[in-house]
C-alpha cells in the first residue's frame, strides 16, 4: 500500500440496478494537497520536490508531480512577494487545471519515463483558419496557442527545449503551420502576435485539423470544442511519440512530428443521444486517454493498461444544487485490460460479459446522508444495509471539508466509496472535462464539479 496515501476503502456489492449508460471512457483526477512553504512563502504543492532538482539549464525548481495549484511554482521563480502568481501567457486560468494538461512522457522503449511536460491553453477563444489567414495576410504574424513547460531535457520530436516554450499557429497555403519558440528559464508572454520571420522554422512539425465526427452535420458549433490544451500519444507500431492537441476553431488540431498518426476517437456514440452527450465522446478535447503508471518495488514505470476517461455529457452544466444530498454521474472510466492496482486505488473493476465500464458518481453532504442516498431504492447501492464508516480522508489536502464523496460502480456492480477534495475556482469558468492526473507515485483523476475541480482521494 502507498503509505503516503493510506486510506480505508469501503466496498459493497449492490444488487443489479439501472445505471446511467454513457458509452464513454474516462477517469477521475485529484487536486493535490498543499502545505505552507518555509518562511511564509506560497504553499508547496508537493514537498517531495528536491531543492536541488532544477529544469536543465535554469535555476527553476521542478515540481514533484503535476500540481493542481501552480502558484507555488510561479512564486518560486518570481519571488514570494510577486504580485501575480499566474503565468503571463495564461492569466487567471493558470489555476484551472481542466484547461491544461500535464504528464510524464513515456520513453521510446516504453519501459520508463522521461521528463514531466505541461501544456497550458494560451487563449480564451481560438482563432479560426480564416482569422489566422487574415492576420497573416495583413502582417507576417503567428498567434500563440499554448505555453509549454519542459521540466527535463529537450523533447526534440516537437522542437521543445528545456524550460519555457511558446507554441504558435498561423495559416498559409491552405494549411495550419506550427512553430515553437523556446525561452529557457525566462518566462515569456506568448500573447502578443509574433513575427513569422523571427520564429524558428521548426520544419519537422505538422499541424493536422481533425475532421468533425461523421454524422455531426446536424451540428457542432464552435462552443462544442472547448479551448483546452492536451497531450496525446502515438504508441507503437512505429516510433512512439507525443503530440499536442489544441482548439483551432471550430475544430480540434493536433500538432506533432511530420508524418505522425493522430489517435482515433474515444468511442462511437449513439445517434439517439443528445448533442451534449455525443460531443464528449466524439470530440477528443473533452475526454482523456493515457497509458497508466504502476508502482512496484523497483519504482514507478509505465504499465500495460490504457485508461479512458470521459465526462458525463451534462457535467459542464451541473450546479451546486444538483449535488446536494444526491449522487450525480460524473464520468465513465474504461480500461483496455485488467485493472491491477487500480482496483484497490480507485475501485476500478475487471470486465464482465455485460460491461467494461466503471461509473464515477459524487455527492455533497455529510457522510451518513450520502450513504443513505446511495442505499435508497434505485440508488447506487440499493438493498445494502449495515454500518459503514466514512472513508478515511486524512490523506486529502489540509482543510478538506469532508462533505464531498465519490462512489465508483464497477462493471460487476460493486460500489467503492472514496473521499473527494474539491478546489474552489469561484467565478472562473471550468470546462466540463475529465482527465488523468500524473502524481509522483501513480495516477488519479481530475473532473469538473460546480465552480471547481474535484479530486478522488485514492489509496
Amino acid at each position: 500500500m502507498n503509505a503516503l496515501r493510506r486510506s480505508r476503502s469501503h466496498v459493497v456489492r449492490s444488487r443489479p440496478m439501472k445505471l446511467l449508460t454513457l458509452a464513454a471512457l474516462g477517469s477521475v483526477v485529484a487536486c493535490p494537497p498543499s502545505t505552507k512553504a518555509p518562511g511564509g512563502g506560497p504553499p508547496v504543492t508537493d514537498s517531495r520536490a528536491a531543492a536541488d532538482s532544477f529544469i536543465p539549464g535554469t535555476q527553476i525548481v521542478k515540481p514533484g508531480d503535476c500540481p493542481h495549484d501552480w502558484r507555488p511554482f510561479v512564486g518560486r521563480f518570481r519571488g514570494a512577494n510577486a504580485a501575480d502568481s499566474n503565468f503571463l501567457a495564461v492569466g487567471d486560468r493558470t489555476q484551472v487545471v481542466e484547461w491544461h494538461d500535464c504528464q510524464k512522457f513515456v520513453n521510446e522503449s516504453g519501459r520508463g519515463y522521461e521528463q514531466l511536460m505541461a501544456i497550458f491553453s494560451g487563449f480564451a477563444r481560438s482563432a479560426s483558419a480564416a482569422e489566422l489567414a487574415a492576420a497573416t495576410a495583413a502582417n507576417p504574424i503567428a498567434l500563440a496557442s499554448a505555453l509549454i513547460l519542459d521540466f527535463g531535457n529537450p523533447y526534440n520530436n516537437l522542437g521543445i527545449q528545456s524550460g519555457f516554450n511558446c507554441l504558435y499557429l498561423y495559416y498559409g497555403g491552405g494549411r495550419y503551420i506550427a512553430r515553437v519558440q523556446s525561452f529557457g528559464g525566462t518566462e515569456p508572454d506568448c500573447r502578443p502576435p509574433a513575427d513569422i520571420n523571427t520564429l524558428p522554422t521548426t520544419p519537422n512539425l505538422e499541424a493536422i485539423p481533425i475532421p468533425l465526427p461523421i454524422g455531426s452535420a446536424d451540428g457542432y458549433a464552435d462552443e462544442d470544442t472547448p479551448a483546452v490544451a492536451r497531450w496525446d500519444y502515438q504508441p507503437p507500431p512505429g516510433k512512439p511519440t507525443y503530440y499536442a492537441g489544441l482548439k483551432c476553431s471550430p475544430r480540434w488540431c493536433e500538432i506533432g512530428p511530420r508524418g505522425f498518426q493522430p489517435s482515433g476517437g474515444r468511442l462511437a456514440s449513439n445517434s439517439g443521444w443528445s448533442k451534449a452527450r455525443r460531443r464528449v465522446t466524439e470530440i477528443k478535447a473533452w475526454n482523456d486517454y493515457q497509458l497508466l503508471a504502476v508502482k512496484d518495488p523497483s519504482g514507478v514505470h509505465p504499465g500495460t493498461v490504457h485508461g479512458y476517461v470521459t465526462p458525463d455529457g451534462d457535467l459542464w452544466d451541473r450546479q451546486d444544487s444538483d449535488f446536494d444530498k444526491k449522487w450525480v454521474h460524473m464520468a465513465t472510466v474504461e480500461l483496455d485490460g485488467p485493472p491491477g492496482s487500480y482496483q484497490t486505488k480507485l475501485g476500478l473493476g475487471p470486465w464482465t460479459p455485460e460491461s467494461r465500464q466503471n461509473h464515477l458518481w459524487m455527492c455533497n453532504a455529510d457522510w451518513l446522508t450520502c450513504l443513505g442516498a446511495s442505499r435508497a431504492p434505485g440508488g447506487l447501492a440499493a438493498g445494502t444495509t449495515g454500518s459503514l464508516p466514512a472513508p478515511d480522508c486524512s490523506n486529502g489536502p489540509p482543510g478538506n471539508s469532508n462533505t464531498w464523496w465519490a462512489a465508483i460502480v464497477d462493471p460487476g456492480r460493486r460500489v467503492t466509496y472514496r473521499c473527494v477534495f474539491r478546489a474552489d475556482h469561484g467565478s472562473m469558468e471550468v470546462p466540463g472535462t475529465a482527465r488523468w492526473r500524473w502524481i509522483a507515485d501513480d495516477e488519479t483523476i481530475w473532473v469538473r464539479c460546480p465552480h471547481g475541480c474535484c479530486q478522488v482521494v485514492h489509496l
